[in-house]
């Protein structure tokens, strides 16, 4: 973090607005599958311990906080990373190693790309070398798993038009820098903001922070899609109106309600004020300080948030507790409990689909998944790729298995594909993912009744214990019929499209995770294979979010 903040409660004078301008009709599944972080790294600060301005928790362990991101990014399936105070680039790197950002590319490997822009640091002489140990230089940062094309850079620090600079002479400023990824309609944006607002900062000039509020407006609104995120030094929902009102922020919901449920607006910033220390160096007090100062916007929406807030440092370091850190030894010895005193913020964007067979390969044995995931299916015996439809076709013994957990049973999804059930069939599955005992969603056609059918089972058990929402019309044999399940989490509802249309409905209560393989053209009872299907399959799509009725209806039309 770049400069001391003070803690402050949210205003509630005023909500902040939240609309779409990428999806003004909120009709889009279009869009790209993006999963973001953003984490200030707190990469390059210069205190020794707590007690001393500007500390940075394992400052010097740049492997450690490399490390820390790419566990994260792996867990969450992440393709988009927005760094803020990294030291990146090859500055020094003979003399001291490696920058962060180099550790951090080598962590996530060669599908990343990285863009960076230098910051500022205040002093007296504009400074941008990374300090002490550290080679590299001080940045904003950008990677995407793909490619960047191009980037665009937008200086925080610009002459206003009655002459007073954005960011007054002699204080950090940085860029807000956006960047095109090959093949992605998404303009990606990271900003890091100086802490000039009036209700972080009473002492700051006026109008500054707004002034950089409007900056960073400008530098996005011309995109019809993009994800903006950063640090914004700011608790204030007020002085980021401009960006509310452009595009919705992730945490200003729940998104799920087992478990206890997902809180909003949790905080990112876990500070330490006032510390004092004796004689010795060792500290004596402090008072914890919790704020939210990291955001992610999007046009698209958001399917899921959270911000990690277990990863900042939250650390005892009291004298009685961590003797050694204190400012008398050199160097001080201090344990921090996390890389950095920032949480990582998480969003999973409302995006395409998280998964896409299309299945209209003509040879091999590998359904393609054409999603920026990269979840590809095996064809297994019983399972023939068929020209003429353009589909995959199932003689009632094979299966196409893909990666295990594609979707979060525990979550708001939905899945959707094109079916055409052979005339004659017996009960047959469409599309499932196995849990231990069964799966933790099917969507299939029942023989008895002739009806299409969207359930979850209330838990992974023998037996038949199933929600599911019912068509209220037969289902046509031998008729291509596009189907859609959706899991409302929040509301507890499943959702059955036939054909774009709502079909039926079913209250679901006891969601669980389903672990195992995702699978086209079967189901799981009784910890056996089940129901193949027979006939044809093609489309099949995964979403990480619950689909409204007129995405739904759009989706089928498509």
């Amino acid at each position: 973090m770049a400069a001391v903040l003070l803690s402050v409660a949210l205003p509630t004078s005023a909500l902040a607005e939240t609309t779409t301008p990428g999806d003004p009709n909120g009709r889009a599944f279009a869009s790209d599958a993006i999963k973001a972080i953003t984490w200030n790294m707190c990469g390059e600060g210069g205190g020794s311990t707590p007690a001393k301005s500007g500390y940075c928790p394992d400052r010097n362990k740049p492997q450690a906080k490399a490390d820390a991101l790419g566990k994260l990014v792996r867990s969450r399936g992440a393709n988009v990373v927005l760094l803020q105070e990294v030291c990146a680039g090859t500055l020094n790197n003979a003399e001291r190693g490696k920058s962060l950002l180099t550790l951090i590319q080598e962590n996530l490997g060669s599908e990343w790309s990285f863009e960076w822009e230098p910051t500022t640091r205040a002093g007296g002489s504009p400074e941008t070398h990374c300090r002490g140990a550290l080679s590299g230089t001080y940045a904003t940062a950008i990677g995407v798993r793909g490619t960047i094309a191009s980037h665009d850079s937008t200086s925080l620090q610009q002459p206003m038009p009655d002459g007073h600079l954005s960011i007054p002479a002699g204080q950090e400023w940085s860029y807000v820098l956006c960047a095109k990824v090959t093949g992605w309609q998404t303009r990606i944006c990271n900003a890091h903001l100086t802490n000039y607002d009036k209700v972080s900062n009473p002492d700051a000039p006026p109008l500054v922070y707004s002034d950089q509020v409007g900056i960073v407006r400008n530098a996005v609104a011309g995109y019809p899609w993009v994800l903006l995120g950063g640090d914004f030094n700011t608790t204030s929902r007020d002085a980021l109106q401009p960006l509310y009102s452009l595009m919705p922020e992730c945490d200003q919901q729940s998104y799920y309600t087992n478990d206890g449920g997902d809180a909003s607006n949790e905080t990112t910033y876990h500070g330490y004020l006032g510390v004092t220390a004796d004689s010795d160096g060792k500290i004596v007090s402090y008072t914890n300080s919790d704020i939210k100062i990291d955001y992610l916007f999007s046009t698209a929406g958001f399917a899921q948030c959270d911000s990690r807030t277990s990863l900042a440092d939250h650390a005892d370091y009291h004298g009685t507790v961590q003797p050694d850190c204190s400012t008398k030894r050199d160097p001080a010895v201090c344990q921090p409990t996390g890389v950095s005193d920032h949480a990582p913020l998480y969003g999973e964007l409302k995006g395409s689909a998280s998964l896409a067979y299309q299945l209209r390969e003509t040879s091999g044995v590998t359904a393609t998944d054409s999603s920026a995931n990269h979840h590809d299916g095996s064809l297994e015996p019983g399972v023939t790729w068929n020209t003429a439809e353009a589909a995959a076709t199932f003689d009632g013994t094979g299966e196409i298995t893909g990666p295990e957990a594609v979707l979060g049973t525990t979550y708001g999804f939905s899945i959707s594909a094109w079916v055409k059930v052979a005339p004659g069939s017996s009960t047959v599955a469409a599309v499932s993912q196995d849990g231990t005992e069964i799966s933790g969603f099917i969507l299939w056609y029942e023989a008895d009744d002739k009806t299409w059918r969207f359930g979850m089972p209330t838990g992974d058990t023998t037996g038949w214990r199933v929600d599911r929402a019912v068509s209220t019309s037969q289902a046509q044999p031998g008729v291509w019929t596009h189907l859609t399940g959706v899991h409302d989490q929040r509301n507890n509802l499943l959702t059955l499209y036939v054909n774009g249309r709502k079909a039926g409905q079913a209250a679901h209560l006891a969601p669980w995770p389903a672990k195992g393989p995702f699978v086209v053209g079967r189901d799981k009872v009784n910890g056996r294979e089940n129901a193949f299907w027979t006939g044809s399959i093609r489309d099949v799509r995964v979403f990480g979010y619950p689909l409204n009725d007129a995405q739904a209806n759009n989706l089928a039309s498509s």
